[in-house]
């Protein structure tokens, strides 16, 4: 048995350490991206149909196409949770994440690009649940930081996606805000962020 987990990637199962995506990738370049999480609970999948139908409709909407079907995603993640939940600890579980870019840029690579066809880069792994880092929250509260920027209004996103701003989810750990120009360290390395909508109200998702 392995002892690193395995990622599925271009089509095969490779140990972690080597899976590499091309600098020139547009997923490292411009950040064209589509992902989604999952996770597991007793080790198994939770609601992954409904994964794999947002994320496919998302790939969609963003004129990227899955090199696998979302039947053929199934297979492809249970494998890979088979694989990789044998190297949890007890009481451990996995969060799984997909994502998609258009794939290489030929423009960026140059000579160095392997072709001019635009063949998309599909990728599966899976992380150890941080359960630790989240206990606190329960037992100790947690800090909240209201960032002077505002949400970006709904009005500006298609409704069609399930589209999130890195930078700005509401439930993203972050360690500085930023106010007036100026970076604010935050006194804890995993606060919360409290994101306002343009009228200054709570952003309601």
């Amino acid at each position: 048995m392995s002892s690193e987990p395995f990622v599925y990637l271009r089509g095969e199962f490779v140990p972690a350490s080597q899976a590499h995506i091309s600098i020139y990738d547009f997923g490292i370049v411009l950040g064209a991206t589509v992902t989604d999480l999952a996770r597991t609970f007793h080790r198994k999948t939770y609601r992954l149909a409904d994964h794999l139908r947002r994320f496919h409709e998302s790939c969609k909407y963003a004129r990227i196409a899955p090199p696998a079907s979302e039947a053929e995603t199934v297979g492809i993640t249970e494998e890979l949770v088979r694989r990789n939940a044998a190297l949890l600890p007890a009481g451990g579980e996995l969060g799984i994440v997909y994502f998609i870019t258009p794939g290489e840029s030929a423009v960026y690579a140059g000579s160095a690009a392997g072709s001019a066809a635009l063949t998309p880069t599909f990728c599966v792994h899976t992380f150890p649940m941080p359960f630790e880092l989240f206990a606190r929250f329960f037992t100790e509260g947690v800090h909240v930081v209201t960032p002077s920027t505002r949400h970006v209004p709904p009005q500006c996103v298609d409704p069609k996606t399930d589209l999130v701003w890195p930078a700005q989810e509401d439930c993203q750990f972050m360690s500085r805000a930023f106010e007036n120009g100026d970076a604010v360290i935050d006194r804890e390395w995993n606060a919360l962020v409290r994101m306002l909508d343009e009228t200054g109200a709570d952003y309601a998702r």
